[in-house]
């Protein structure tokens, strides 16, 4: 991943999401990504139940990054 321009973990989609992202930079255009959190076997209690909750945590680190423009946690954005 860490030796193809596009940092994409599949090396069959390298040359085409490089294309993708040529094409749109040239008609001055943008591409939105997805990035999955699976997380398993999370012990019991992590976090604490009003404020400081997991979900809060992890929504106020990834906020904290510019490009972030929504956290879905479950199934918030399908309904």
């Amino acid at each position: 991943m860490e030796a193809n321009p596009v940092l994409c973990p599949d090396p069959y989609t390298v040359g085409k999401s490089a294309e993708l992202i040529c094409a749109l930079k040239e008609r001055g255009d943008s591409i939105v990504a997805n990035i999955t959190i699976l997380t398993k076997n999370l012990p019991v209690g992590l976090g604490e139940s009003l404020f400081d909750r997991l979900n809060s945590d992890l929504s106020h680190a990834l906020m904290s990054i510019n490009i972030i423009k929504g956290i879905e946690v479950g199934e918030g954005f399908s309904f």
